[in-house]
This record gives C-alpha cells, structure tokens and sequence, in this order.
C-alpha cells in the first residue's frame, strides 16, 4: 500500500494544489476511494498517469497503470485491464521493482481467472507467489494463496484448494489479518460444503462469522448467516435454517438491500414449505416475485415463479401450477439460462404427465430432450476442458521447474485423477439412466396422442436411442482412462489378443471398480450382457476358478517389483 509522506491528508493536499508530491497524493486517494466512489478514482487514476509520462517517472506510471488494471477488472474490461497490467509489469521489470511485479501478477491473474483461462491464472499466481517468497514478502502472500485456492476449487481439485487456504490461514494468523482470517474461514468452509462435510462447515463458517462480527462487516456476517442457513437446510435442521435466515433477512433489508433480501425471503419459504406452512412459504415466494419484478431482475423472476409452480404442483392445484411453470420458462428462454430452464420444464412436464394436460407436454418434451443434450456435451466439453488445464499446468510446472512435487505428492495427485476418472464413468452412468426415462416418458405419452402428434414424438425417440448409444461420450471417457493409466489397454491387448473391443472396454470399466449394473448403463446394455462378458473375458485370459478377476486386471500394465 502506498504512503504518503506528509502529515497532510492526501486528498487535503490534492485541495491545497500544491505540485510537489501531487502524483503521489493522487495514486493515494484514488486507491481508498476505488470502490465508494469508481469514477472519482478513475479520474484520479488518469491525471496521474499523465503526469508520470510528462515527468518519465516509471514507478508512479506503473502504479497507475496497475491501479487503472484493477479498476478495469471491476468493471469487467478484460481487454482494457489486460493491457494496463501489460504496461505496467514492463514497466516494473525495466525498473527492477520485483515487489511491484509480483502485485500486477497478482492483477493478471484474476483477469484470466475471470476470462476461465484457468492454467494461465495458475502460473500467472504462482509467479506472483515465487516472487514474494523470493523478497520475504511473507504478509502479502495469503491473498495470492486464497486466488490459488479459489482456481483449483473451480476446477474441483478440493484437496488442493484446501491446501491454499490452509498456508494463507497459517500467514493471516501470524499476521494478526483479522479480516484475512475470516476470509480463509469461510474458503475452508466452503471445501467442506463441496465435499458434502456440513458439520464441518457449519463450523468455520461460525468461525468466521465471529471475526466479521467484531469487525462490524454487516454485509459479511449477512453473508454468511445466509450460507449456515443453506447448510441447516441441507442437514435437514429447518429451525436452525431459519433463524439464520431470518438474522440475514434482518441485516439485508437494515441496509437497503431489496434483491438480496428478497431472495433470503425465496429461502425461508423453502423452510415454511418443508415445515408444512404452505400459506406462508407462498407469501415468501409472491414477495420474491414482487421484488424481482419491481427491480427488473429475469433471473430472479423465473426462480420465484418456478417457486410458486413448484409448490402449488404439490398441493395438486395444477392450473395455477402449469401457468407458473410456464411463465417461468418463457422467462429463463428469453435470458438463454439454460440450466434454470431445464429444471423449469422437468418440473412443468413432470406435472403434465400426471394430469389429463398430458398432450400439452409433448413440444416442452422436445426442448427438454434437445436442451438436455446440449447440457450434456457442454459439461462433458467443460470436464475435457478443466482436465486439459490442469494438465498444461503441470506441464508448465515440470517444465519450468516452479514447484518440484515429492513422490508423495506426485501419488496424491494420481489418486486425485483416478477419482476423477470415477466421477466421469459415474457421470456417463446417470446420463443414459436420465435418457432411458425420457425415453420412458415419449413412450408413454405416444400411447395418448393423435398419428399426426405422434410423428414428432417418434422422431424424439429416435434421438434418444441414438444419444444413448452415442460413442460421443465414451470417447471421452476414454482419452481421460489413459491419461490416467497410460498404455494400460495395449497392454492388456498384447498380453490377451483374443479379447474384443467391447470385452476392452468391460475389462477398463471393471478396473475402475464399477458395478456390472453401473457398467450395463454406460455401455447401453443389461446386466446378464455384461456377466456374460466377464464369463468369456474370465475364460480367454484362462483364470481359475478361484482367481478374481478385478485383481487380475489391475495388475495388468503394473511395474515389476525391483530387483535385489
């Protein structure tokens, strides 16, 4: 942080229009009032670039530069603040100003963060982490620690997360960074949420929350009493969910806050309804929709209607459920928010299929059938995609020699894959289970339907036959198998060459400890198919009775034991 080296104000300084350390004054002010007051700031931020080129002061340039960077990161400018922070950093590297370096790092970073250039904001970080090492810098490095964390979270690397939040926690501590604290508290908080481990976020949360409390950040202790109700409410403590909700409640509409308060009201009618006050839970979620109206918030719109048709479908009152539903996914339609949207019109064909409207269904059917194909391949591109960074960031790592893993380390990390690997086969499994329901259900609805309405139906379960047994997916899944055991299915080729392509494909599925069930579903087939396949697979790899099979293929590809 700069300093100003005056007794004076800065900004009393910058009133009296003195010249002397002007530009200073101005880079000073225009860093404390960046968030009250951006525009002011940025104005600031600009005088004092013009003067530090008119005056070729390198230092003060990259400091505005660098300020001007996280402005434009505020405003979303990626471009804009991409090109600040470039200026800057030669700036600084030209001047030799390390420390300076490792702060505009700090800023790149979390523009590729922001942009989902995720290897890229890891290296940029992890230059940034290098550098204050390198100059002791010890305070300054729990934020970048936090930044590390955040990424390898977003990209499901729980464990390593944690490890980030752990060291920045360690350094805020040491520090006395009360604030910096309570931010690692609610981050470790949040692994624990991701891993399903309430009880244990439940606990830093609290942590957390008594630090935001004595340093009166009302918004933060909103916050987080909102995310301990989400906690209770999954846990199933509804009493303890809405107390929470309601001190949230309280602290949102203290300041103002419509929306937020507005959505924390959309919570507790999900208490009131598991509660069995369905007049209320309604009340809550008409007040949802009043606000979200008023403040002219589509997003919000549709989950308050969605909402309301939700519940009125379980109180049987379908009119009003199908109006509801329908409104809310005309909504989302016009703001493209295809997640929202799916689960709209699930919920809206769900209440169709068991009234008499049953005919209704069959256009809201095909877009959900083509809408969940879409999501289907967006999350596989997006597995691919987070799989390929961290990838290139090990990469960059070996190659630039950035962090040198130990054995153990390097087996964490192969453990890490495999369950990735796991969740992929898992994912593939409740994939075709969800199109062989869909399938279910244009099937039942062809049998209430006119010739001419049952044409396009037809047509939707042909797709459906073909998405199900869409090799798509499974080559997907295949390219991750050997990544993550490299070489494993030419070798169990080589070593028994009778065996098929699809008895390969059982053997892979078999290794990674999948169910004959959950391996019918992925390759489309029934379970007694895939006994038989073990049978003949047992019998041309010519295994005793006695021998198990899934030891046998893990052992395949295995290294000898070494030599004495």
């Amino acid at each position: 942080m700069l300093e100003f080296p005056l007794s004076q104000p800065p900004e009393e300084y910058l009133e009296s229009g003195q010249q002397e350390h002007r530009t200073l004054a101005l880079l000073v002010v225009a860093g404390e009032i960046r968030y009250s007051n951006p525009q002011r700031s940025m104005a600031l931020a600009n005088e004092a670039e013009e003067r530090a080129r008119a005056a070729h002061d390198h230092n003060h340039l990259s400091r505005a530069l660098m300020l001007k960077g996280g402005m434009q990161v505020d405003l979303r400018c990626h471009d804009d603040a991409l090109s600040c922070y470039n200026q800057a950093l030669k700036l600084a590297r030209f001047t030799s100003n390390r420390a300076m370096q490792a702060r505009i790092l700090n800023g790149i970073g979390a523009v590729h963060y922001n942009l989902g250039n995720y290897p890229q904001a890891i290296t940029v970080w992890e230059r940034s982490l290098g550098l204050k090492e390198e100059l002791g810098e010890r305070e300054s490095q729990a934020t970048t620690l936090q930044n590390l964390g955040i990424v390898y979270t977003t990209l499901g690397q729980h464990e390593r997360a944690l490890e980030c939040y752990n060291k920045s926690l360690a350094i805020n501590v040491e520090f006395g960074d009360q604030r910096g604290v309570s931010r690692a508290y609610h981050n470790i908080a949040t692994y624990y949420l991701d891993t399903h481990q309430l009880d244990a976020a439940i606990e830093f949360l609290n942590r957390s929350l008594q630090i935001k409390e004595q340093l009166d950040d009302r918004q933060g202790v909103a916050t987080t009493y909102n995310n301990l109700g989400n906690a209770n409410f999954v846990l199933g403590d509804y009493d303890n969910a809405l107390q929470y909700y309601q001190k949230s409640l309280a602290i949102k509409q203290e300041q103002g806050d419509r929306m937020r308060a507005a959505s924390t009201q959309s919570s507790i009618g999900k208490v009131y309804e598991k509660q069995g006050e369905i007049e209320a839970a309604k009340q809550m979620f008409h007040r949802h929709l009043d606000v979200a109206r008023e403040v002219g918030q589509p997003l919000q719109i549709a989950i308050a209607l969605e909402a309301l048709g939700t519940i009125h479908a379980r109180q049987d009152d379908v009119p009003e459920a199908i109006a509801y539903l329908t409104e809310a996914a005309q909504t989302a339609r016009q703001i493209d928010a295809k997640t929202y949207l799916h689960g709209i019109l699930q919920n809206l064909i769900d209440v169709l299929l068991q009234t008499e409207h049953r005919n209704n269904a069959t256009p809201f059917l095909i877009e959900f059938v083509a809408l969940q194909k879409e999501m289907f391949n967006t999350e596989a591109d997006r597995r691919l995609k987070n799989m390929q960074a961290l990838y290139e960031v090990e990469q960059a790592r070996k190659e630039s020699e950035i962090l040198r893993l130990s054995n153990q380390q390097l087996a964490q990390e192969a453990e890490f894959r495999k369950k990735e690997l796991t969740t992929t086969a898992m994912y593939l499994t409740q994939k075709n289970e969800m199109l062989r329901k869909l399938r279910r259900h244009v099937a039942d609805l062809r049998e209430f339907v006119s010739e001419k309405g049952a044409q396009p139906l037809r047509q939707v379960e042909q797709e459906l036959a073909l998405a199900i047994g869409s090799e798509e997916h499974w080559s997907g899944f295949q390219r991750q198998f050997q990544q993550v055991h490299s070489g494993y299915l030419e070798s169990l080729a080589a070593r028994y060459p009778g065996l098929t392509p699809t008895e390969l494909k059982v053997c892979s599925l078999i290794k990674i400890n999948l169910s004959t069930k959950e391996i019918a579903q992925i390759l489309n087939t029934e379970s007694r198919s895939i006994e038989k396949y073990r049978q003949r697979i047992r019998k041309k790899m010519e295994l005793g009775q006695d021998d198990n099979l899934s030891t046998i293929l893990a052992a395949v590809g295995a290294p000898e034991s070494p030599h004495s």
